[in-house]
């Protein structure tokens, strides 16, 4: 009996990746203080919060455009654009 080897991609997701990563966030949420951590990564003054907030809202103006990662990361060889997987 050989073992059943299961499709990577379906649809739109990749099953085994998405239970890999389900298994981690649980291991690490049962094996940490989840709330000791966020009130250590909350910002520490309103200029920390400041820039946080504009952070954030460069990060979701970059994903509206199609960018998947910062325009530095050029220079490493990133992909800067999303692309289709579909088949």
């Amino acid at each position: 009996m050989g073992t059943r080897k299961e499709p990577e991609i379906l649809g739109e997701g990749n099953y085994s990746a998405s239970r890999r990563y389900r298994k981690g966030a649980e291991a690490f949420a049962s094996t940490h203080d989840t709330q000791k951590l966020a009130r250590e990564a909350a910002p520490k003054s309103t200029a920390d919060a400041k820039a946080m907030l504009e952070a954030e809202q460069m990060g979701k103006a970059r994903k509206a455009k199609g960018r998947t990662t910062s325009p530095s990361s050029k220079a490493h060889g990133a992909v800067t654009k999303t692309t289709s997987h579909r088949r």
